[in-house]
């Protein structure tokens, strides 16, 4: 049988120019400005991701959305641009909410929503009330008829007291004696004999011999026992009394009329107040009435005067809007309007007001109707708001009728109110804090708001979602009140959208009262943690749970989604949305590309960008994707260029940003950024770092290729050197990193395919007996991935073999157990890092080898692919291991494998050879036993 031919090595060709980047020349021709359509509200390449959170958003019951994409990807932009699209023509109820005292239980304060702007009217109509009371309290308890009554009452008492006082006073002159009045009853006093109307002083009663002044004491002794019998004084008192029950009927009956004309004009307005369709009604009345008005008070401003509003017209009418006259400037040469014609426009304008006038009454008219039925449709069906808030009112209208000293103005000689020292150190009235009871919280103010209410929540705390309970205060000694409680985001987005960053939701330990409220539907005030439980953290005021109907989007990294995503709670009421950070190149996908500049240059205030300078941004976006045959959709990325672009631009004089801006943008980002990777070049030009390139070949040492990323726009590729040193032994393949435990699970696993293709490879019948020991030199950090696999194997069989290997030369990517390359990621921040340090050192024949697979991820700097034009830098694709034996070792495939199962079978042989002397020598042990 004759001898096998040798397979003759085949040369790998490099990889052309027009291989290693994309140029975008699609329907640009690098001039003309571009012009598109700026109202375009499309969000770009991302259809199955708008479908899906449409789906979420637009689907009744408790499901919410996560939107799992990249930064920068215009996820909330999207949320915001598709809300207003489902939400489109689709008029939403907006509610406010406010929190009022429960009388029953002051601790656990009542909430209710009401329609929009009603919030703050009621408040408004409540918390003026105790100042109303004392106005028309002082106004009825000064009125005519209240003082006629109290006259009247005052007149019957004093008849029928002066006829009492005058028996009392006939007994008194018995005993030649006075009656005197007292606070309680009248009494009787000795007078002087001399003077009988004068009662006698006390200095003439003690001037006075003993003998007179016993005398006259028995006779006011006898007097009074007298008057005392008659029952006289006892009348008196009964007087007083009923005379004094009497006033306080009829202040108490003025009191109660006020106070229920007040609380009756309040629940006769209620409904008005409270109904959502009256209020809507009276909006469309107010809309229709200044549509017509702008009409009249346009043609009046023509003759030179304004509408002003509840001004009279003439003595007899009064219309809604009357005119002043206002004085425009003339020109000198113009003349003076006569009397005349003043009064004709004064009258032209008169005739206006009362047409607009009449006009306003055909619009009452028409409204009032629908107005009626719409408020007595909401009596016979009161909602549970109105009916909340009627009971607050019949409960607050208790109150005043039992407090009404409280509203009444004190006499000037009472001591004033007495002041309560609080333990923070402030000073409440007495009547400040009996008060409260009055005071409205409105929690939720949605007045001003538009539909839809979408809160794009950007500094995730506690208190900013969920408010604050007024625990705080209470910690420190201040007694929390209902108007101590704030709303958070949860409660001002109830009814529309809450957008929030799912990483910052549950660094800030919030992700388990938000399921918690998503879950049971109603709203709590109050922190979940176990301090709270205890009591410890817990605020002395509780509202009422509050029913929430909130749509909660959570923007999140794919990271952080994976990390949560096996939660059940958060994967039954969460559905996910995906977006794409990149998009196939397309005449779409460019299309979309010069939408978004153009909208950003509107948007942003920028100058022009011409078809050259978008064509340079299409390219930008094919190395965010890391590939030539797809685009970056990471449009938050590509404004950032442009606005330095457009730096760039004016600072040079431009009128519009072209590809030269561009480029001039990325090259001046280049240098600001650099630091760290001309610092890394800077360890290797000293030989602090060593890194060999030079043209000769080495056994066990391989040049290898990563990538260090600091931050999102400092990224850069550096070479590494791995070597390996192989030995007779059992181990196998080891690493240095994985003994120390400094690699990952990713580059654990790269070892063991390694020793799998070894042993598959040289170890089919028997064991291969070796150890191999890979290191990659001067690595001081972590080390992760599979990319450096094709390196590595490289290296191992070139120091199990005593085969040099290229220096001038390196390679990155992954494999399988069978030799087949796999793709990387990084290819192009690899390839340009290892072409820089080539570039210093002089670039000679040198080059890169990747994956094939990896050709398609080619977008490589203007550079690099000229270096290859001129064939001093080459980058080669492979399939296999083999091709890439046959690159670096520079002989076949084959030849290299016979060489290393050779080195293999020999090392076998050694440890055979020991081990047989071994066993020789320990018989002879034996033998000498």
């Amino acid at each position: 049988m004759g001898k096998k031919k040798k397979k003759e090595m085949l040369p790998l060709k490099p990889l052309l120019p027009e291989q290693l980047r994309y140029t975008c020349v699609q329907n640009l021709d690098g001039t003309d400005e571009v012009k598109i359509d700026l109202n375009n509200n499309e969000i770009f390449s991302q259809e199955r991701g708008v479908a899906a959170l449409e789906y979420a958003l637009e689907v009744e019951g408790k499901i919410h959305a996560v939107l799992v994409g990249p930064k920068n990807s215009g996820r909330k932009s999207s949320v915001v641009k598709i809300i207003k699209k489902i939400t489109a023509g689709a008029e939403r109820e907006l509610k406010d909410l406010i929190l009022f005292h429960n009388f029953k239980d002051e601790t656990k304060p009542k909430s209710v929503f009401l329609p929009k702007g009603a919030g703050k009217e009621l408040k408004k109509n409540i918390e003026a009330i105790p100042e109303l009371l004392e106005i028309s309290l002082r106004i009825g308890l000064c009125s005519v008829e209240y003082m006629e009554q109290v006259n009247m009452v005052c007149n019957e008492y004093n008849t029928a007291k002066k006829s009492i006082i005058e028996k009392i006073n006939k007994i008194a002159e018995k005993y030649q004696c006075i009656a005197c009045e007292t606070a309680t009853e009248l009494l009787v006093t000795n007078i002087s004999i001399k003077n009988k109307n004068t009662p006698m002083s006390d200095e003439e009663f003690f001037a006075s011999p003993q003998d007179v002044q016993q005398k006259l004491n028995n006779k006011v002794k006898e007097a009074n026992a007298e008057i005392k019998n008659s029952g006289l004084n006892k009348k008196i008192i009964d007087i007083d009394a009923l005379v004094e029950n009497k006033l306080k009927e009829i202040k108490n009956a003025v009191i109660q009329k006020k106070v229920g004309d007040i609380f009756d004009a309040f629940e006769k307005n209620s409904f008005r107040l409270f109904s959502y369709q009256c209020r809507v009604l009276e909006k469309k009345k107010e809309e229709k009435a200044s549509e017509t008005k702008d009409i009249f008070e346009n043609e009046v401003k023509k003759l030179g005067f304004v509408l002003v509003p509840n001004m009279k017209i003439t003595e007899k009418e009064t219309n809604p809007f009357c005119f002043n006259i206002v004085e425009s400037a003339k020109k000198e040469n113009e003349q003076k309007e006569t009397e005349e014609i003043k009064k004709e426009k004064i009258n032209k304008a008169v005739k206006l007001c009362a047409e607009w006038s009449e006009e306003y009454e055909k619009i009452c008219k028409e409204f009032r109707d629908e107005y009626v039925k719409a408020e007595e449709n909401a009596k016979k069906n009161p909602d549970e708001s109105i009916d909340k808030i009627l009971d607050f009112m019949h409960d607050l209208e208790e109150y005043c009728l039992k407090n009404m000293d409280l509203f009444l103005e004190k006499p000037e000689n009472q001591k004033p109110q007495q002041q309560v020292i609080t333990i923070g150190g402030g000073k409440e009235d007495e009547k400040e804090k009996a008060l409260k009871c009055f005071k409205i919280n409105l929690l939720v103010d949605n007045t001003s708001a538009k539909h839809p209410i979408i809160i794009d929540e950007k500094e995730v705390t506690f208190s900013k979602l969920f408010g604050e309970d007024g625990s705080k205060g209470e910690r420190i000694g201040i007694k929390p009140d209902i108007m101590s409680i704030k709303a958070g985001d949860f409660l001002k987005a109830n009814g529309g959208y809450l957008v929030l960053d799912l990483y910052d939701v549950c660094v800030e330990n919030v992700f388990r009262k938000i399921i918690t409220t998503l879950k049971s539907g109603k709203f709590e005030f109050g922190d979940e943690s176990l301090l709270n439980h205890l009591g410890l953290l817990s605020s002395s005021i509780k509202p009422e749970p509050i029913p929430i109907n909130v749509k909660i989007v959570f923007i999140a990294e794919e990271w952080v989604y994976d990390a949560l995503k096996d939660n059940s709670d958060f994967n039954n009421m969460f559905t996910p949305v995906f977006f794409n950070k990149d998009t196939r190149l397309s005449e779409k996908a460019v299309e979309d590309y010069l939408n978004f500049t153009a909208g950003c240059c509107k948007a942003k205030n920028l100058m022009p960008f011409d078809g050259s300078a978008v064509a340079k941004l299409v390219e930008y976006g094919c190395r965010l994707a890391e590939s030539n045959q797809k685009a970056s959709v990471q449009f938050g990325l590509i404004k950032k260029l442009m606005i330095e672009a457009d730096y760039w631009a004016k600072k040079n004089g431009n009128d519009h940003a072209t590809a030269e801006s561009v480029k001039k943008a990325l090259e001046e980002r280049k240098k600001r950024l650099s630091f760290y990777e001309e610092k890394y070049q800077e360890y290797i030009r000293e030989g602090t770092i060593l890194v060999d390139t030079s043209e000769e070949k080495r056994v066990g040492q391989i040049n290898g290729l990563s990538v260090h990323q600091f931050s999102e726009d400092i990224t850069f590729g550096k070479p590494s050197k791995i070597t390996c040193q192989s030995y007779a032994g059992k181990e196998g393949i080891v690493s240095v990193q994985r003994n120390i435990e400094m690699s990952g699970p990713s580059h654990n696993m790269a070892i063991e395919t390694i020793d799998a293709y070894l042993n598959g490879k040289y170890g089919k019948t028997k064991p291969i007996g070796l150890s191999a020991q890979i290191s990659f030199e001067q690595c001081y950090g972590g080390l992760d991935g599979d990319s450096a696999s094709l390196a590595e194997l490289l290296v191992v069989l070139s120091s199990i073999s005593g085969l040099p290997i290229k220096q001038n030369f390196a390679i990155t990517g992954s494999m399988s157990q069978f030799g087949e390359a796999q793709p990387i990621g990084g290819v192009n921040y690899k390839i340009e890092g290892f072409f820089d340090l080539m570039k210093e050192r002089g670039l000679a024949d040198c080059g890169v080898v990747i994956p094939i697979q990896n050709i398609n991820d080619l977008i490589l700097k203007d550079e690099v692919v000229e270096a290859t034009k001129e064939g001093r830098f080459k980058i080669y694709a492979v399939k296999s291991i083999d091709e890439a034996i046959e690159l670096f070792f520079g002989l076949p495939a084959e030849e290299v494998h016979i060489a290393v199962k050779n080195k293999i079978e020999n090392k076998k042989i050694k440890i055979l050879i020991r081990l047989c002397l071994s066993l020789s020598l320990w018989k002879k042990i034996f033998k000498m036993f």
